[in-house]
Order: structure tokens, then sequence, then C-alpha cells
């Protein structure tokens, strides 16, 4: 199992609806490399109230239209789903085997898997299943319900941490990943 790469996958979304459309993603590697974009081909009209307030306001490139950067290990790209998707078809190719963690992946995964055409339309490096970080939680004795940021320690904070943020929270997901199943 040493030549599977996990990768920890956090969305931001309109609303929690069936109709939900995709406003930003970010991939957390446990080798050190990131993927974060930002879409801007949503409608606006479909954002509840609490993601506008908590989302869309601490996106960090709202002013542009497109933006593709690289920032040490992590790829940033503001696009389209079209752009958006062959960055990340892109940026998933460097990997082996990949094994994809989110926390409470129910519209992550959809939404991720929307952007190639569905689940069974993944690149050949990843399975149509997501594995759940809160099932873990779950399975170690913790109530899944807790904030997961109280589940570190002030120094293992992940780097300018921003609520709400997807990078930020593949992030932490990622150090609480490590935590809670290397090694169990």
């Amino acid at each position: 199992m040493n030549d599977i790469t996990k990768i920890v996958l956090d969305t931001e979304f309109t609303s929690l609806t069936q109709d939900s459309q995709l406003l930003s993603l970010a991939l957390a590697a446990e080798t050190g490399e990131k993927f974060y974009a930002e879409l801007n081909d949503y409608n606006p009209d479909c954002i509840n109230e609490w993601v506008r307030t908590n989302v869309i306001d601490h996106f960090e490139m709202n002013d542009s239209e497109t933006v593709v950067r690289m920032e040490g290990s992590t790829f940033k790209c503001k696009s389209d789903k079209k752009g958006v998707t062959e960055h990340l078809t892109k940026w998933l190719q460097q990997f082996g085997e990949i094994q994809m963690w989110a926390d409470v992946p129910h519209y992550d995964w959809v939404l991720f898997c929307e952007l190639f055409g569905g689940s069974m339309n993944l690149p050949k490096n990843l399975h149509f299943m997501c594995l759940d970080f809160a099932t873990l939680l779950h399975a170690n004795g913790i109530d899944y319900k807790t904030e997961r940021i109280s589940l570190i320690d002030k120094n293992e904070m992940p780097k300018n941490y921003r609520m709400h943020n997807a990078l930020s929270d593949a992030e932490l997901t990622l150090i609480l990943l490590k935590k809670y199943s290397y090694g169990k």
C-alpha cells in the first residue's frame, strides 16, 4: 500500500440543495502537493446568504476573472468548470493510485465527480468511492459532530488558516487524518 497517496478533498458550494453548484475546491496530498480552485461560472442567484457571507467573502481570488499560478507547492487557479477540470486532471497525473478522503463528503464528492462527467469518468488513478473522515472519527470513539478545529493543538494549525475556505479545510482534515488513522 506504500504506492497509494492519500489526498483530502474539500469543496465549497452554493447551498445544501440537490441543485447545488461548485464554488471552490481544494485537494491536499499527504506528500505536500496542494490544488486550489475557485470557479467563476456558477449562478450567483443560487448562493444562499450564509454562503455569501461565510464563503464568498473569504475567497482569495474574488477580483480576478481567470488566474493560474503556483505558490510554493500549491497550484491555484480561478476559471470556469472546464478550465478547472483541465488543470485538475493534469495535477492529478503526478500521482500513482490515489486514496481520496473528505470530511462528510456527500456533496463534495458528487460535485467533484460531476467535473469529470460522473464517477465512472474519473481519472484512472482515482476510485469512484471517497472515504469519509467523519466515519473515521466515529470509529475512533469521537463524536463526529465535534468541531474539527478543536481536535488539534494550536501549533498544528495550518498556516494562514481561514474558516470555510476549501484549502484551509482540506489542510486541516489532512492533519487530522494523519492523527487518527496513520499507524492504526
